[in-house]
């Protein structure tokens, strides 16, 4: 029990200690170097949208989209991939930065898949007016119960 117990600690520590050191690092990723490195985008080009679609449509096309890379196993395995490669800049942690991202990696993931499916993230910018003023608002979930679907 003991064991257990300093093991807790000591992992809680380590978080504590470097989920900043982690996340600072994940600060210094420039946004399109990190999709052309996940293979998001093949090379970086200028788009000229068009007129019709207005921001608010476009931000959750874009939303619409991160979501479906983020369930993508080949996407999470070359953001892994990435981390794990950004782990060698922190020269004496490096064991801990990859022990770090097989642990948390993909508990972010479903965090961020979460969090994006239950949060209007283009209200939350302002790329699009409050749900009250927009049409573009969260359609409702149809709930069963446990027992209609058996």
């Amino acid at each position: 029990m003991t064991c257990i117990c300093n093991a807790f600690w000591q992992c809680i520590s380590l978080v504590d200690y470097y989920a900043p050191l982690f996340f600072l690092e994940i600060g210094l990723v420039q946004p399109g170097d990190f999709c052309e490195s996940v293979n998001l985008c093949s090379q970086r080009i200028i788009v000229s949208l068009p007129l019709s679609k207005g921001k608010c449509e476009i931000c959750y096309q874009a939303v619409a989209e991160v979501l479906l890379k983020l369930k993508d196993p080949e996407t999470q395995l070359d953001i892994i991939e990435m981390l794990l490669k950004a782990c060698t800049t922190v020269e004496s942690h490096v064991k801990k930065c990859k022990t770090m991202v097989f642990e948390y990696g993909l508990l972010i993931f479903a965090n961020a898949e979460q969090y994006l499916e239950t949060t209007d993230m283009c209200t939350t910018i302002h790329a699009c007016d409050s749900p009250s003023a927009n049409s573009h608002q969260a359609l409702p979930i149809e709930k069963k119960s446990v027992l209609s679907v058996l």
